[in-house]
């Protein structure tokens, strides 16, 4: 599952489900989005693309080429059987502006490094499992999605963007006080 049209439609209908669990009062916190979003792409990709898994918070270490490492954690990481299809950042903020800035930055450095990604399992303990290598897709997808008001707390730069062109995707949740949050996706072209 390497198509991003098809990757995006999953990723709406996931975030619509996890948006009307917000509606319903499920959602009262970043790690529960993380958590209930999590269960609704299992749902979607299980049935539909049964190859396809959803790392949270996977351990990505960038620089491998070089001699200065950095790593990073973002919220979720899917993956096709050997591939590293989409990285995906939140926020959740249902009161407030949206604080996008680190998060575009993170999936800028993660794109440009476009190497191999390690999903590490280091805190895990039991049977042994192997560590699968993923290879970055030759055309990931990166998405930001959060709940919010509908501001966004401050702009994101053209600089910052260039590495990102035509493979960002946006998932908007807005926040209206006694209202059903308006849903909005933005593809960047």
């Amino acid at each position: 599952m390497t198509n991003r049209p098809k990757l995006r439609s999953a990723l709406k209908e996931a975030w619509c489900k996890t948006v009307d669990k917000y509606d319903r009062g499920f959602v009262n916190s970043e790690r529960a989005l993380q958590a209930i979003l999590w269960s609704e792409l299992q749902a979607s990709f299980s049935e539909h693309f049964p190859k396809v898994r959803v790392f949270v918070e996977p351990l990505i270490t960038l620089g491998e080429k070089t001699a200065e490492k950095s790593k990073v954690r973002p919220d979720f990481a899917i993956c096709s059987a050997t591939k590293v299809i989409s990285i995906v950042e939140l926020k959740y903020a249902p009161r407030g502006k949206a604080a996008m800035f680190d998060d575009v930055r993170k999936l800028g450095k993660i794109s440009a490094e476009g190497s191999l990604i390690t999903v590490f399992h280091e805190r895990y303990r039991g049977k042994a499992l192997s560590c699968q290598t993923y290879v970055m897709a030759a055309s990931p997808l990166f998405v930001w999605a959060g709940f919010h008001t509908g501001v966004l707390q401050r702009e994101i730069g053209e600089d910052m963007m260039s590495g990102l062109r035509g493979k960002f995707f946006e998932m908007h949740a807005h926040t209206r006080e006694g209202k059903t949050p308006e849903v909005e996706f933005r593809i960047d072209k």
